[in-house]
């Protein structure tokens, strides 16, 4: 593919008139519609490509090679595969005029956990299934299932919770919900799930209850994936079962305002964490000279502090360069 101009196939929050589409609006150099093979999965806020025998309609985009460094943050496409929410891959596009155009796309990285998720079919062509995601500005129904509640998706994720002690994170799941539901300040959410979750049985259902999945694969590794709506306070969720989690998960999340954060897990609590956007600082250069005058100077790219470590106290040197050690 060309260092200028890469081809990227697009099928849901990234295609035009979605709510991921103006992050790269400006590198985007020409569209077309196209289809490729495969089966769309809805997840809710956002649908997940995996593989499979059908169709699915999207748009073939041209963009500069800026932009997929940007998409391959919106999709949490990360160096380490495990870790990803998405994987870019290689696929064949056939566009409207016939034409084989070879293109990335984002598949969802772990396609045995969508087994039960709803699938987008919107039709048939050349006899097999057809999928679509459908603007949320063009489909009511979708639109009006998110209206009370705030729209947001994972990035990625790197959680653990260990297989004996999932009795014990259901057990402080129904307790929290209990306490809540019989404090003075009870929602009518806190009452539903008080005469939902108690009767449970599996971690696996509380969490599902929730709006979280609990997937475990044969090698005995588990994750927990966002299924698209947002049923409850989070935040209560993770304090509840933050014990019972391995040190050092998280997940990444980001909302419809461009509000990215982490949850992390430190095996006691949970913290959320909102993520911040940081421009490189100068490098800084501190120099200690015998003799002459100490001196500092900057060309906004390299700042450098020179200091006649013989005469003049510690007090002179520069404020930003006070944490760098003197040798």
């Amino acid at each position: 593919m060309s260092d200028i101009a890469i081809n990227l196939f697009v099928y849901g929050t990234l295609m035009p008139g979605e709510t991921n589409f103006s992050q790269i609006e400006d590198l985007v150099i020409s569209k077309t519609s196209g289809t490729i093979d495969g089966v769309l999965v809805d997840c809710g806020a956002y649908p997940a490509l995996i593989p499979g025998e059908g169709i699915v309609k999207g748009i073939l985009l041209k963009v500069s090679h800026e932009a997929i460094a940007i998409t391959d943050q919106i999709e949490g496409c990360m160096s380490d595969r495990k870790r990803s929410l998405y994987l870019r891959e290689e696929i064949t596009v056939r566009t409207g005029d016939n034409h084989l155009i070879t293109a990335w796309t984002y598949l969802y990285a772990k396609p045995e956990s969508l087994a039960n998720h709803p699938r987008l079919i919107i039709g048939e062509l050349n006899c097999k299934p057809l999928y679509a995601w459908l603007c949320q500005k063009m489909n009511p129904k979708k639109k009006a299932k998110n209206v009370m509640s705030y729209c947001m998706m994972q990035r990625s994720q790197d959680f653990q919770i260990n297989a004996n002690l999932k009795a014990h994170a259901l057990a402080a799941i129904k307790a929290m919900v209990t306490n809540r539901a019989n404090s003075a300040d009870a929602t009518h959410e806190h009452r539903c799930f008080a005469d939902t979750i108690p009767q449970l049985v599996s971690l696996e259902e509380a969490l599902k209850a929730w709006g979280w999945q609990l997937v475990e694969d044969t090698n005995g590794e588990s994750w927990l994936e966002y299924m698209g709506n947002k049923l409850g306070d989070d935040r209560l969720l993770f304090d509840a079962i933050a014990p019972f989690v391995q040190a050092g998960s998280f997940i990444e999340m980001s909302g419809e305002d461009g509000t990215i954060w982490r949850w992390y897990f430190d095996g006691k609590r949970c913290e959320k964490v909102i993520g911040q956007i940081v421009f490189n600082q100068p490098a800084r250069v501190l120099i200690t000279i015998r003799g002459g005058a100490a001196d500092y100077v900057t060309d906004g790219h390299v700042s450098v502090a020179m200091i006649d470590y013989d005469n003049e106290p510690d007090a002179m040197i520069p404020e930003e360069f006070r944490d760098l050690d003197v040798e």
